[in-house]
């Protein structure tokens, strides 16, 4: 069976400021369906030969599972909590 040539679509997607967070749905060979995320975040570079012109890069995760997830926002709690100590002391 051939593939069709389609541009597919998350099934959510959140942006906050630079960053996003997507929801792709996928099937598995069994065909059983999940969800897979990635993260991606855009940053400016202004073009070395004309600084009034930036182009825009990406950089993205992709392919996380929910658990992914769950531990990627364990870490940032996580080295926010300790930043947070710093500025105490």
């Amino acid at each position: 069976m051939a593939r069709k040539n389609s541009v597919s679509k998350p099934k959510e997607k959140v942006v906050v400021g630079k960053v996003s967070v997507a929801c792709w749905e996928n099937r598995a060979r069994n065909g059983e369906l999940f969800d897979c995320f990635s993260i991606s975040k855009t940053v400016l570079q202004r073009n070395s030969e004309n600084r009034s012109e930036f182009t825009g890069k990406v950089f993205s995760l992709n392919g996380l599972t929910r658990t992914d997830l769950t531990s990627i926002r364990q870490a940032l709690d996580e080295i926010e909590a300790k930043l947070v100590l710093e500025e105490r002391d």
